[in-house]
């Protein structure tokens, strides 16, 4: 769920009966990690770390990168709906799982029976969509073990979009996944990193999915659909310039003085090209 739809649903709480999440079914889920994101979206200030906690379904033909709180407000929302609840009887809650999404809205569906790779994501109030074939990296092995999550994992690098990789993987996991849209490695990837270390995927938990568990696609009503191209422009856009991408936004009013005191935000995104 986005941040306009969480803005519009908040507008409705009270006597109103929760409505379920509209699902688009692309695959049942066999396995679940967390994986804990650091990166340093500041070049100019490497000590400045942040982090975020990454859900991956892993199916038999696709897998789903999400947050944990997107996917509590989705399993709220359907339970409630289920019980009849209204939004108000379930704010606590509902806020709670919201506070756990934080700003990271980002959503990536691949699903490999199409070939296509699906982002949703937001810059600000604004949705965004987009498809692109599924990348795939070329891999070399290199040596070195480690053990991770008390699987045995071998080491490969890779170049993609821009930054040169190194992977740990396990090849008793045989699944040719692992975060953001790293794939194509004979095991599942539980560490990734970039060179410079901007950005370090690495696993922290995983376990079987429970069954019945879906892999879904959930339409969003405002989101624009766009290229991969466009919409790393438009994430440039708004980090160059905050106040006048603001301005273009329908709907979306700031006094003077709100946008004079936006700055230029730090900008140093996962994928260069």
């Amino acid at each position: 769920m986005a941040f306009a739809q969480e803005v519009s649903s908040l507008g409705k709480l009270g006597p109103e009966r929760v409505d379920s999440v509209k699902k688009m079914v692309i695959d049942t889920a066999k396995l679940r990690l967390l994986y804990k994101c650091t990166y340093r979206p500041d070049t100019a200030n490497l000590k400045r770390e942040g982090e975020a906690w990454r859900l991956l379904q892993v199916g038999s033909h696709a897998t789903k990168e999400w947050t944990m709180g997107a996917e509590r407000i989705d399993s709220l929302r359907d339970t409630s709906a289920a019980q009849g609840r209204t939004w108000m009887e379930i704010l606590p809650l509902y806020m709670g799982a919201l506070s756990q999404q934080a700003r990271d809205h980002q959503m990536i569906l691949a699903d490999m029976r199409s070939g296509v790779l699906t982002e949703q994501n937001n810059i600000v109030v604004d949705e965004y969509l987009y498809e692109e074939p599924i990348p795939t990296q070329r891999w070399e092995s290199l040596p070195g073990d480690t053990t991770l999550l008390d699987y045995p994992c071998r080491r490969a690098k890779t170049h993609f979009r821009g930054r040169d990789f190194i992977a740990w993987y396990t090849d008793e996991l045989p699944f040719s996944v692992g975060p953001w849209k790293f794939s194509g490695l004979p095991g599942l990837i539980l560490c990734v990193y970039d060179t410079q270390r901007h950005y370090v995927y690495e696993a922290v938990g995983l376990e079987y999915a429970k069954a019945g568990e879906l892999i879904y696609l959930s339409p969003r009503s405002s989101e624009q659909r766009v290229s991969r191209l466009d919409y790393l422009k438009a994430k440039a856009a708004y980090a160059r310039d905050p106040a006048a991408y603001m301005r273009q936004i329908p709907g979306v009013i700031y006094s003077k003085e709100t946008l004079r005191r936006m700055k230029p935000r730090s900008y140093n995104p996962l994928e260069r090209e």
